[in-house]
Order: structure tokens, then C-alpha cells, then sequence
């Protein structure tokens, strides 16, 4: 198995350590390779040393998927996955969005950056490839199947599953509700928002902040964000320049047991994004009891309107 980091935990990382965890479960010895290991009971991580990796993200990325084939190649697995695009392996779990063609944002396209995660998408996924690909949404899906031509026996989509961790609806009907607002200094009749935001752009941070400027009583509490880091600092500008930082709450990440604490304190999960694939986390709210309003990028956005859960806007937003 290769990933670019297993740490920080997002919804990648989560797939990635489940299905390793499956492999156990049956029988199985999964190895990961890594460039940002954490510790595993019972699974075996393997480091691609961090010095032998380029600075930029995009290089490093493209190292990374040659060192990990290297190395899968010469251990003599039976099967090898990976969890970014990486030629050469023999299944890709393909958490992605497209990348785009020529002639959107034409800037972007003369940047090495793109040059390089479209040559990684295009050699994972052509004609030339052998990779099976197991993808995790029928949007997502439809979008590389018309790009690269793929045949029906190249590709399978995942139903959407969650970690049992993760479910438990009671958690909102207790007193920890209460509980945790106290612990944040929210009122118990103020509305509160939720955002998880382990990537600000891409997930509407930023669209969320302006929303709560027209939220005079509202809170917002950003699972996944330190105030600490350079991007929680031109949050804290934003929302100072307005005057209602004292409304943010930047709680850090969170173990699944205080991620449900922490929806169970919120009235909302507000999920703007401009880019997600699925939305892990907008399934974790409808089966707590959150109700969702996301855009309709979202892959999971279809189990909103499903559901009667909550509200899904249309782009342009």
C-alpha cells in the first residue's frame, strides 16, 4: 500500500488505514508506504525517508510515487494499492477530482505543478495502464471514465461506508450537548455552526466565514484547524476586520469521539466546498443527527436531498 502521509488524519488517511485494517481482519499482512508515517497496532509502515524527497509538493508527490512502486516492486507483494496517483501500481483508490483540461484557469495550466499531477493522473490512468481503479462516487467517476476512455472492467465504485467509531446519534440526545457548549462558552440558545476544514479553500471555509457575518447570534466551531497556522491566521484577519472573531472556535483535530461530541454542540454542518470528491464527513453528520448544507459538488451531496437532511446549493454558488 503506498500514501503520500498517514498524519495529519483525513478522510484519505481513514480510508486508507480501514481497508489495511480489512486486510488484517482476513488474514492478510499489509504493509504501508509512507513520506509521514504514524504508529499502527498490528499493521507494518515502512518510511520513504523525507530527505531523499524535493521541497515543493508537487515534486515531492512525483518522487514519492516512483520511490513507493520501487520499493512495492522489490518486496514481491501480491497486490499493491494506491492512494494517489501513482503509475505502476495495481489498483489506485482514487479519492481525486479530476484534474482539469486546457483552457480552465489557463494560468494554472502553465505551471509545473499541473504538469506534473496531470502526467501522474494521465500515466495512471491511460490506456497504457494496467491499474484497476476503485473509485468512490458516480460523478467522480463519470468524469475519468469520459477523459480516459475507460472500460466498465477497469473500474468499480464504492458504496459510501462509515467507521462504526463514527456513528452513534445517542451522543446528541444526552447531555454532552450541553455539555460541550459550556465547555466552549457558546450559549445554550446560540446557533452554532460547524466547519471541518483540514483544507480551508478547498472545503468553503471562506464562504462560511462570510455567511456568519450575516449570522449576528451564531458560533462557529473549525474541527481540523489550529489557530495557530498560517491559514487560521488570515481567518482570524477576516473575521477580525468584522468584528466577530470572538465567534470562532478553532478546536484542532479531532478523535472521532470528539468529532461526535463536538456536532452534537452544533445545530449546523455548514460545507461550502469548491472541490470534494465525497464529503465523508456530511455522511457522518446525517447519521448523527447534524443537518448539512453543502454544495452540490459534493459527492455525497445526493444522500442530503435522500435523506431530507438538509440543504444542497447549486453552483455556481
Amino acid at each position: 500500500m503506498a500514501i503520500y502521509r498517514l498524519t495529519p488524519r483525513g478522510g484519505l488517511e481513514d480510508n486508507c488505514l480501514r481497508v489495511a485494517q480489512a486486510l488484517v481482519e482476513r488474514g492478510h499482512r499489509p504493509v504501508i508506504f509512507t513520506a509521514e508515517p504514524d504508529a499502527l497496532p498490528g499493521i507494518e509502515v515502512r518510511p520513504i525517508p523525507e530527505a531523499t524527497l524535493p521541497v515543493s509538493n508537487h515534486r515531492r508527490m512525483e518522487t514519492l510515487a516512483r520511490l513507493a512502486v520501487e520499493a512495492i516492486n522489490a518486496g514481491n507483494f501480491d497486490r499493491s494499492i494506491a492512494f494517489q496517483m501513482m503509475p505502476g501500481t495495481g489498483y489506485v483508490f482514487l479519492a481525486d477530482p479530476i484534474r482539469r483540461a486546457r483552457g480552465h484557469n489557463s494560468w494554472k495550466w502553465l505551471t509545473s505543478r499541473y504538469h506534473v499531477y496531470k502526467s501522474l493522473e494521465a500515466r495512471t490512468l491511460g490506456p497504457e495502464s494496467k491499474s484497476k481503479i476503485i473509485g468512490l462516487s458516480e460523478r467522480q467517476m463519470q468524469a475519468f471514465v469520459q477523459r480516459y476512455d475507460l472500460p466498465p472492467d477497469r473500474f468499480r465504485i464504492a458504496p459510501p461506508t462509515l467507521n462504526k467509531a463514527k456513528i452513534h446519534p445517542d451522543v446528541r440526545n444526552s447531555e454532552t450537548r450541553a455539555g460541550i457548549r459550556r465547555k466552549l462558552g457558546i450559549s445554550p440558545g446560540a446557533p452554532v455552526l460547524m466547519a471541518a476544514a483540514l483544507h480551508a479553500w478547498t472545503k468553503g471555509l471562506d464562504r462560511t466565514i462570510a455567511a456568519l457575518e450575516q449570522l449576528p447570534d451564531a458560533v462557529l466551531l473549525v474541527a481540523g484547524m489550529e489557530k495557530s497556522g498560517s491559514t487560521a491566521a488570515d481567518i482570524v484577519r477576516q473575521a477580525g476586520s468584522s468584528g466577530f472573531i470572538d465567534r470562532i472556535r478553532f478546536l484542532g483535530f479531532l478523535e472521532p469521539g470528539e468529532l461526535l461530541e463536538t456536532m452534537s454542540a452544533a445545530d449546523v454542518l455548514a460545507h461550502p466546498a469548491r472541490r470534494d470528491v465525497t464529503g465523508a464527513v456530511i455522511l457522518e453528520s446525517i447519521v448523527n443527527g447534524l443537518p448539512v448544507v453543502a454544495t452540490d459538488v459534493c459527492g455525497f451531496s445526493a444522500h442530503i436531498e435522500g435523506s431530507g437532511a438538509g440543504v444542497v446549493l447549486p453552483e455556481p454558488f
